[in-house]
């Protein structure tokens, strides 16, 4: 008999910067045309016949003059709701374990036939952020489309249809719940069988000959490790931790008022390229309300495989003192369980 233990302790470490301001230059915010009433002041007379010169001139006019539009900036927070300053990036450090063991042994049915079994026993546990950047939603995926479903059929709709969806802070790190529970049975069991048959004659001893061809059959149920792409997927939309906002500029369905308008410039001013920068502090408390589907519950799925296999290995005498082989193997379908 053979058996054994896989043991891993993991730290995933990562560190992301995107929180900076990003800068839209020419049309846009307010105003996506430079449509003006009584004619179109701000465009040459002799283009306005031509649909594709007033889409180009409209496009590369307020560019070249360096308009900024909007400016688009993103935020990360720390676990009390305050901004942290542009540029200092998402800092993450994931910790979870993986414990496998496994024992496997053969026996020999018969002088041709031997069966190999065994079963492998998986613990995973929960990745989790150990500064406690970690947030858990209120309510799991099935509750959340449970009770769509239900006002579906009650011809009800709105925002009074879909339940409200708090995001708090979850993991060990800050002593609450993680993003799933765990599962303690995860059970993969393995069976293998070879035969070597040893015909003397007729067809068959023809074709597959005396101890001389091999014939495998095996399946197996096989787990995949969803800790690392777990904790990377959940953690980017945490609702506490990141936000954005965008701030359009301009005038509403006025592009001369759009171009003009800049700190300190006038109507007598000239059109010309200044920039005031707009800093924009979102704060955000938890827990948040918001009316979204949340991408995480006390459920998960993990993926698991039924993997069968079928091989046959004859040796066909060549006219020399080589053999040739050949296999042939196929593979199960791919199955969900829920994580409770």
């Amino acid at each position: 008999m053979d058996f054994g233990a896989d043991v891993k302790f993991i730290r995933q470490i990562s560190a992301l910067k995107n929180d900076f301001n990003f800068i839209g230059i020419g049309l846009g915010g307010q105003i996506q045309s430079l449509d003006t009433n009584p004619q179109n002041q701000l465009r040459p007379s002799d283009i306005n016949g031509d649909p594709s010169a007033v889409l180009n001139w409209d496009n590369f006019f307020p560019f070249l003059l360096g308009r900024y539009s909007q400016v688009f900036s993103n935020f990360n927070y720390d676990k009390t709701g305050t901004a942290f300053p542009n540029g200092t990036g998402k800092k993450r450090d994931f910790n979870y374990n993986e414990f496998e063991f496994y024992a496997q042994d053969s026996w020999r049915a018969r002088s041709d036939l031997t069966v190999t079994y065994g079963l492998r026993y998986l613990l995973h546990t929960v990745p989790y952020e150990i500064n406690g950047f970690e947030s858990v939603p209120s309510i799991n995926k099935d509750a959340y489309f449970s009770a769509r479903l239900a006002a579906a059929a009650q011809g009800v709709s709105g925002f009074g249809a879909v339940p409200l969806v708090s995001y708090n802070l979850g993991g060990a790190a800050n002593s609450a719940r993680g993003y799933y529970n765990p599962d303690h049975a995860d059970f993969g069991p393995r069976l293998g069988l070879a035969y070597n048959p040893a015909f003397r004659g007729g067809l068959l001893g023809s074709i597959l000959g005396e101890r001389k061809t091999t014939i495998r059959l095996g399946g197996a149920m096989l787990h995949d490790r969803i800790g690392g792409g777990a904790s990377f997927g959940l953690d980017q939309n945490t609702f506490l931790f990141d936000s954005s906002a965008n701030n359009a500029f301009g005038v509403a369905g006025d592009p001369v008022a759009s171009l003009r308008r800049t700190r300190g410039l006038t109507d007598s001013t000239p059109i010309c390229r200044h920039f005031r920068r707009r800093p924009i502090q979102n704060r955000l408390q938890h827990p948040i309300w918001i009316l979204v589907a949340p991408p995480s519950g006390r459920h998960n799925w993990v993926v698991f495989r039924r993997s069968s296999n079928l091989t046959a290995t004859p040796r066909i005498p060549m006219p020399s003192f080589s053999t040739l082989a050949f296999s042939g193997s196929f593979q199960g379908i791919c199955c969900w369980k829920r994580l409770t």
